[in-house]
């Protein structure tokens, strides 16, 4: 499909920029999850010389950690998930998912979605790392069933409208961030997540008039030079598209 030529580099930014935020309402994690979502699992116990000390995890050792928290919550001892359990399950995800282990991270977002407390956040995130491998069909099945369940919630509408432009319905997408910028117009994150989609969904020209409109708009250092970069995305993108 179109969307797999997109650079992984920027497509993997993009997809941060729509997903980076936890949703809340319908898809909020609960207690110790919402810990682990801002903080994803920072230590592990161990033993040594009679003394319990606490070691940095490094991203090296996602598997020893991961059976540390396996064996602090107690799976083995028995097959159901409940909130202890899922609170492990999500955590190691976390973790994998930190590191580019999306099929392991996948893996566990599954389990720790069993559980009615860590279901929507789970699911969330897993709808995310689908993204993160090109799999926008499995991750717009997940994005538009939250969608319906919380439609006021923005940033499940952010990433369902990315979903729908990654798998084709530009026109879906497009409709959706513009209403966003236009209830917050002043907002340049806004404006310019619009002019991301438009690009996402190949309006160029529709892109570049949008971006020409933001030039008097949005001053600052900072905006001009992302609204540079997104003109020459454009470019680069039309050279292509013309070979």
């Amino acid at each position: 499909m179109w969307y797999s030529k997109i650079n992984k580099r920027e497509s993997a930014d993009a997809i941060r920029r729509a997903m980076v935020i936890q949703p809340t309402d319908a898809a909020q994690p609960t207690g110790a999850t919402q810990q682990a979502v801002a903080q994803p699992a920072g230590s592990a116990r161990t033993i040594e010389d009679g003394r319990t000390s606490v070691v940095r995890l490094s991203k090296k050792h996602i598997t020893v950690f991961a059976l540390c928290i396996i064996t602090a919550a107690g799976l083995f001892a028995k097959g159901s998930v409940d909130s202890e359990t899922a609170k492990a399950y999500f955590e190691i995800a976390q973790a994998y998912a930190d590191v580019s282990k999306y099929d392991k991270a996948v893996e566990f977002y599954q389990k720790a979605a069993k559980d009615p407390a860590h279901k929507n956040a789970a699911e969330y995130n897993l709808a995310r790392v689908y993204g993160l491998q090109g799999e926008w069909g499995k991750a717009k099945s997940i994005l538009a069933q939250q969608y319906t369940e919380a439609p006021g919630n923005i940033v499940i509408l952010k990433a369902y409208a990315y979903s729908l432009a990654a798998t084709g319905d530009g026109a879906r997408a497009c409709e959706m961030y513009k209403k966003l910028y236009d209830t917050d117009a002043e907002n340049p994150e806004a404006a310019l997540n619009y002019a991301r989609i438009l690009i996402l969904s190949k309006r160029y020209d529709q892109a570049l008039s949008f971006i020409e409109e933001l030039k008097t708009q949005f001053t600052e250092s900072a905006d001009t030079k992302a609204l540079a970069a997104l003109e020459e995305k454009i470019k680069k993108a039309q050279e292509e598209s013309a070979k």
